[in-house]
């Protein structure tokens, strides 16, 4: 899911032996049928992925009550980081221990990304895409212990650079 593989998430789903499974393989692959054949946009078809990744996650977690607790070596300040040096990828790897909303970032991050590179959405819907999930990265590591970001005002840049 995290690289937006449907076709594998599909294809695991349906070896799983899961009730559900065939019900929602069907339903995935008629979105996919609709986005080849042109009748419904790249946008519908991404939101297609993750409503279906969802439902396999809110599956999952009916049959597992599992909760992943914060990696030892994660790092607030590290996450912050990479996110204002806009290493989206990386700060989405750091993030993959953090159970199904990290899942569901980084599925459409990267969905958003193959969509891109295919060219069946414009730059400006991929630059939306890239700034929901750096909003989101800093809400996850907002949320998180540790310290504190630095400022980013430009007063404070400007000051320090004074100094």
């Amino acid at each position: 899911m995290r690289f937006g593989n449907t076709d594998m998430v599909v294809q695991l789903l349906r070896e799983s032996g899961i009730p559900e499974a065939d019900l929602f393989s069907d339903r995935i692959n008629d979105f996919h049928q609709q986005y080849e054949s042109g009748e419904i946009e790249a946008e519908a078809w991404s939101q297609a992925q993750l409503q279906f990744y969802q439902s396999v996650l809110d599956l999952a977690s009916m049959q597992d009550t599992y909760k992943p607790s914060i990696p030892y070596d994660f790092n607030k300040l590290q996450l912050q980081l990479l996110v204002d040096s806009h290493e989206i990828s990386k700060a989405l790897a750091r993030c993959e221990a953090f159970g199904d909303s990290s899942i569901l970032m980084q599925a459409k991050y990267e969905i958003g990304r193959q969509q891109y590179e295919k060219e069946a959405i414009e730059l400006a819907s991929w630059e939306l895409i890239q700034h929901e999930t750096k909003y989101l990265l800093w809400e996850l590591a907002e949320q998180m212990p540790g310290g504190k970001a630095p400022g980013k005002s430009t007063w404070k840049r400007i000051l320090k650079w004074l100094r």
